[in-house]
């Protein structure tokens, strides 16, 4: 945490925190981006779990189809407000972005240029 603190205090240096949801911190995604925002992240990054590798022994722990799609609008929603910048590998965060009727906030990919400004 400390090193994490001391690069946020860094001018000019972009962090960002990374999780990989699955059913078991499904339940704690709005802590995880609130924990992220309470250190200075500028952004929150929500993997898909992609089974392989062992990870096909635990594909059970993948999100159900209604998880995933709430994901994406809570990712969304912090996203939208302007607060945190939220990504994700889930392709279909771009349909939630653009089923919004927000053209200029609809990411097409995990990476944005969307800047975060805020003082620090």
């Amino acid at each position: 945490m400390k090193g994490v603190e001391n690069v946020v205090a860094q001018e000019g240096i972009e962090v960002g925190i990374v999780s990989t949801i699955t059913k078991l911190n499904f339940e704690e995604l709005e802590d995880l981006v609130q924990f992220a925002k309470n250190i200075g992240a500028d952004k929150f990054y929500a993997f898909n779990f992609i089974p392989t590798g062992r990870g096909k022994n635990i594909v059970d722990l993948d999100l159900t189809s209604k998880q995933r799609e709430e994901m994406l609008n809570i990712l969304y929603e912090h996203y939208h407000k302007g607060d945190i910048v939220c990504m994700t590998t889930a392709p279909q965060f771009a349909r939630i972005c653009i089923m919004s009727g927000n053209m200029e906030r609809a990411p097409t990919s995990h990476y944005t240029f969307v800047h975060q400004l805020k003082e620090r």
